[in-house]
């Protein structure tokens, strides 16, 4: 039996996703096992995390916190395409696309947990989405959403939900071509494929 400092570490470490218990008890022990000032650091790290990384307003990706500031870099920036919308699932997914160059526009994290089962309820993220796309349609017709879902059962649906509730919209839907492995996750393509997937959008 642990104790309870022990314990209730690895049950913190445990909620992070892809952490197991067993994963978690190997990390609480090796950071035992670290001197005092790296955990320092590592703590003060967390706390610096929280209190100094916001959400976007617009997109939901993460940023720096800046006194004024409330969207992100990519937003935030006059060159990118505002009326080119990807959806993405992961944020960490947003650094493999623009490795690829292939992507000019904004983002749009819907996040994982999108319950497409879930009928008169539609999540916050996808509503943010839905006026997002109103007030760009206000200036522009020329207004394209690319469903950047991962190719996995659950991806599809959600690549679904999305299209049908898009379609009273009249804007342009496209999704990646699937020279993606299917049942894989973007995060892990490479930019040959995620290259090859954005040309032949569909």
């Amino acid at each position: 039996m642990y104790s309870k400092p022990i314990k209730n570490l690895i049950d913190d470490f445990a909620k992070l996703p892809s952490i197991g218990p067993r994963q978690a008890t190997r990390i609480v022990f090796s950071l035992l096992k670290k001197q005092d000032d790296l955990v320092r650091k590592f703590a003060q790290d967390l706390i610096e995390l929280k209190k100094n990384i916001k959400l976007c307003q617009e997109c939901f990706l993460s940023y720096e916190n800046e006194e004024g500031k409330t969207t992100c870099h990519i937003c935030s920036n006059p060159k990118r395409d505002k009326n080119t919308i990807c959806v993405i699932q992961k944020e960490i997914e947003v650094e493999n696309i623009e490795k690829t160059g292939m992507f000019n526009g904004v983002y749009h994290l819907v996040g994982e947990d999108v319950n497409v089962l879930e009928k008169g309820s539609i999540p916050f993220s996808v509503k943010k989405l839905l006026e997002r796309i109103k007030n760009s349609k206000d200036g522009s017709e020329n207004i394209e959403i690319i469903l950047a879902t991962n190719p996995t059962t659950e991806g599809d649906s959600v690549m679904m939900y999305l299209k049908e509730l898009l379609k009273p919209l009249d804007v342009k839907v496209s999704s990646l071509g699937r020279g993606l492995a299917s049942g894989g996750e973007l995060e892990y393509a490479d930019q040959n494929t995620l290259s090859h997937a954005f040309k032949n959008r569909n």
